[in-house]
C-alpha cells in the first residue's frame, strides 16, 4: 500500500499522555485552531486522520480561534482566576479577564452575559404547533449579487413555548450554482 502521510509529519501523530498534553479538563474540539485538517499531512489529498464519527470530517481544523481555544489559553495563563466571585455568564460562557462584567461566549451566543443571539445575520424564530419552513440562501446575495466566497456565520434561534421542545429538520440544500 502506498504511503499517504508526509514523512516530516510523522511526529505529529505520536500519542500524547496527560503528562505531555493537558487539556485542562475541556472537551475535545475537532474544530480547534490547533487541530489539523483531515488532509493537512497528506501526500495525495486522501485523509490521514478521520474522526470516529465521519460526519465531523469537515469540522477538523479551523482558520479561526474557537471558544475552547480561548478558554484553554485563559486557563493555561490563569486568566480565569482574575475574576473573583461567582460568574453570571450563561450558556457555558466565562468572564472576560479584562472586564469581569462581560463574558466570552461559545459559538451561537452573544451579549454581555451570553444570553442573547449574536449580532449579525440570522434571526430569532418562534416555534408553533405546526411545521414551518425557513428558506435561506447560504452566502450574501444582496440585490441580485453573487454568493459570498468568504466565511459568514449566521445564527438562527428557534424558541419553543415554555415546557415544549421544538423539533427541527433540514429538508434539503440546493446545489451551488455558478455565476
Amino acid at each position: 500500500q502506498e504511503p499517504i502521510l508526509q514523512p516530516d509529519w510523522l511526529d505529529q501523530f505520536a500519542l500524547e499522555t496527560i503528562a505531555t498534553n493537558d487539556n485542562y479538563g475541556l472537551t475535545y474540539d475537532y474544530g480547534s485552531l490547533m487541530h489539523y485538517g483531515a488532509t493537512s499531512s497528506s501526500m495525495n489529498k486522501k485523509p490521514t486522520m478521520v474522526p470516529k464519527d465521519i460526519q465531523y470530517i469537515e469540522t477538523l481544523g479551523s482558520p479561526f480561534i474557537g471558544f475552547y481555544d480561548l478558554l484553554m489559553i485563559n486557563k493555561h495563563y490563569k486568566c480565569t482566576d482574575m475574576c473573583k466571585g461567582p460568574s453570571s455568564c450563561k450558556n457555558y460562557g466565562f468572564p472576560h479577564p479584562r472586564d469581569c462584567k462581560k463574558c466570552i461566549c461559545p459559538s451561537g451566543y452573544g451579549g454581555p452575559l451570553c444570553d442573547r443571539r449574536p449580532d449579525g445575520c440570522g434571526a430569532e424564530l418562534v416555534a408553533t404547533d405546526k411545521w414551518q419552513t425557513l428558506k435561506d440562501d447560504l452566502g450574501d446575495r444582496k440585490a441580485g449579487g453573487y454568493p459570498r466566497e468568504d466565511f459568514m456565520k449566521c445564527n438562527y434561534w428557534i424558541k419553543a413555548p415554555a415546557g415544549k421542545k421544538s423539533p427541527s429538520e433540514v429538508c434539503k440544500f440546493l446545489p451551488r450554482r455558478c455565476h
